[in-house]
């Protein structure tokens, strides 16, 4: 389960997956590009890592949002019949990273659903934990980026 991180006004992310720095909460509308805040899934509770232990929410981009096709083939993300990257098995200490999707998932999100992704492929995001419903995402903006 996903939901909304507890209320905050600001978010600190400490992770390379976007710029390192201070985010706020924006009344922007969740949308294609947009940078959002969510809560941990909860199956990721259990694993014992390091960069998922020390946090209890995640900032990404929207990537894919309702109606766009979705498809994880061979261990390789399409949006729209596009390449986006490929999947890994393992993380940077060769451990095999938690999943929470099947691997051939292939469908159009639903009206409520985005996909969530980062500016590289060492992000874990969507390709493995899959789609997140808007109500549980928030839109942030960069305040201060180190």
């Amino acid at each position: 389960m996903i939901g909304i991180p507890k209320p905050k006004f600001f978010y600190i992310n400490t992770t390379t997956s976007l710029p390192l720095g201070i985010y706020y909460l924006s009344k922007e509308k969740v949308s294609l590009s947009k940078t959002v805040v969510f809560s941990k899934p909860s199956f990721l509770n259990i694993v014992k890592r390091d960069w998922l232990i020390k946090k209890d929410f995640f900032i990404k981009k929207i990537i894919a949002e309702p109606n766009d096709n979705v498809c994880i083939k061979n261990g390789v993300l399409f949006i729209n019949g596009k390449y986006v990257s490929k999947i890994k098995e393992y993380d940077r200490n060769g451990k095999k990273l938690p999943k929470n999707i099947q691997e051939d998932f292939c469908r159009n999100l639903s009206k409520d659903e985005f996909w969530t992704s980062a500016d590289h492929e060492n992000s874990y995001d969507s390709r493995y934990y899959g789609p997140i419903m808007a109500v549980n995402l928030k839109t942030v903006r960069p305040l201060i980026l180190f």
